[in-house]
């Protein structure tokens, strides 16, 4: 085995000791090690859940939330239309878009739209000029 292989008691031994460590006024720290492991293995197995449960818990956005939001929206991106579906990630068919500033969910964009709006740090008179540059170039 090479010096950084470690055996079942040992990793055993470590995560105890690592749970038991003192704080600086002598009283112990509950420091239990995390376990992403299992939340890649569930995100894996259950990518919608896990996708519904994150909007959840950054946006308080639930399911039905995220449902009429998409049927308000025709099916597809607010800005483009393309249906929820049609890109590669599975995991996240339709973006959450919200408002830096104050937070409010705005509608739901397709990881293209949701980026192009970052890329203009979401200032309206940025997109207006990068349209009147596209437009001034036909």
């Amino acid at each position: 085995m090479g010096p950084f292989v470690q055996s079942e008691v040992e990793k055993r031994a470590h995560r105890a000791a690592y749970a038991r460590q003192r704080r600086a006024d002598g009283k112990e720290k509950d420091r239990r090690p995390c376990r992403p492991a299992k939340a890649r293995e569930f995100r894996k197995r259950q990518p919608v859940l896990s996708y519904l449960a994150d909007i959840k818990s950054k946006y308080g956005v639930t399911a039905e939330d995220y449902v009429r939001m998409l049927e308000q929206q025709g099916g597809g991106c607010a800005i483009c239309g393309t249906s929820s579906f049609a890109g590669k990630n599975v995991r996240a068919p339709l973006t959450v878009d919200h408002d830096h500033k104050t937070e409010r969910v705005r509608g739901l964009l397709c990881p293209s739209c949701n980026i192009g709006l970052g890329g203009f740090k979401d200032i309206p008179e940025m997109l207006i000029r990068a349209a009147a540059y596209l437009r001034a170039s036909e």
